[in-house]
C-alpha cells in the first residue's frame, strides 16, 4: 500500500505535466484572432477579383482602366460602384445589347467592392442617413425630386425617354447614394444644395407615406396615359357588348310543343 501510492502521484503528476504541454503546442499552433481575420478579409479579396475578372473586366479592363465598351472604374467613388452594382445596372452579360444574365449577390456584391477598393483606390463611402422629420422632407422632395419622379414618388419616364425608377419602398442608403454621386441622368447633389439633415428629412418623408398611385401604377406621361385610356375604352366597349348581345330565342318545334298542338 505504501509504494503505490506514491506512483500513483507520479503517473497523476506526468499527466498534468503532458496535458500542459499538449495544451501548449496546440495554442502554437492554432492561429491567432487578427490571423483568422487576415485571411477571411483575403478569402474575400480573392473572391472579388474572380468576380471583376469574369463580370467586369471585360468592359473596364483588367486595371479599371476602361475600354471602348466601358467607362473607367479607377477613379470613382465606392458609393457609385455600389449603388450600380445594388441597383442590378451591373454587371452586364453582353455589353452590346446590354443584356443581364445575372445580378450579384449582396455577398458577391460586396467582395467585388472589397477587390475595387483594394486594387482602385476607391474613396468617398456614402454613410446611412440620421433620423429626418418627413414634414421638412417633403418640402425638399418638391424642390428637389418631384419633377422626375412623379408627385407620389412611383417614377415613370422623364425626358428624352429616360427611365425614372421608383423612390418609394428603396432602402435608405439607396437614396443617399443616389442623390450624393448621382446615376446615369441623374444629377449628384452636393451637400452644399441638400444637406446632410436635409436628406435625412427627405428620406424619412419617402419612408413614411405610402403609394398614393391607383393599383401601384406609376406616374404616367401623356402618352402612356393616352395608352391605358385607350386599352380601358376598349375593354369597357367589349363588356358593355358582351352583356347586351342578343340571345337566340329557343326553337319553337320541340317534341313537347308538337304534342300540344296536337292535342
Amino acid at each position: 500500500m505504501g509504494s503505490t501510492a506514491p506512483k500513483v502521484r507520479a503517473l497523476v503528476a506526468w499527466a498534468v505535466v503532458g496535458g500542459a504541454a499538449a495544451g501548449l503546442l496546440l495554442l502554437g499552433r492554432a492561429p491567432s484572432a487578427d490571423a483568422q481575420s487576415s485571411a477571411e478579409v483575403q478569402g474575400v479579396t480573392d473572391r472579388g477579383g474572380e468576380l471583376y475578372q469574369r463580370w467586369c473586366a471585360v468592359c473596364h479592363a483588367t486595371d479599371g482602366s476602361g475600354t471602348a465598351a466601358g467607362p473607367p472604374i479607377d477613379e470613382v467613388s465606392i458609393a457609385y460602384m455600389d449603388l450600380t452594382m445594388r441597383t442590378g445596372y451591373m454587371p452586364l452579360a453582353d455589353p452590346n445589347r446590354g443584356v443581364r444574365e445575372r445580378e450579384f449577390t449582396d455577398g458577391e456584391r460586396e467582395a467585388a467592392l472589397v477587390y475595387m477598393v483594394e486594387e482602385f483606390d476607391l474613396t468617398d463611402e456614402v454613410e446611412e442617413p440620421g433620423p429626418g422629420d418627413p414634414r421638412l422632407g417633403q418640402e425638399s422632395y418638391v424642390m428637389h425630386c418631384a419633377q422626375c419622379h412623379g408627385a407620389s414618388g412611383e417614377g415613370g419616364v422623364a425626358g428624352q425617354d429616360a427611365t425614372v425608377p421608383r423612390t418609394r419602398g428603396v432602402e435608405p442608403l439607396l437614396i443617399a447614394q443616389s442623390v450624393r454621386v448621382g446615376q446615369f441622368q441623374m444629377p449628384a447633389f452636393s451637400k452644399e444644395q441638400i444637406s446632410d439633415q436635409e436628406l435625412a428629412d427627405l428620406v424619412a418623408f419617402l419612408e413614411d407615406r405610402p403609394s398614393a398611385s391607383p393599383f401601384g401604377m406609376a406616374d404616367l406621361t401623356r402618352v402612356a396615359a393616352f395608352a391605358w385610356a385607350a386599352v380601358l375604352t376598349a375593354v369597357i366597349l367589349t363588356a358593355c357588348w358582351w352583356i347586351s348581345r342578343p340571345v337566340r330565342a329557343p326553337d319553337a318545334d320541340l317534341p313537347g310543343d308538337e304534342q300540344g298542338a296536337a292535342q
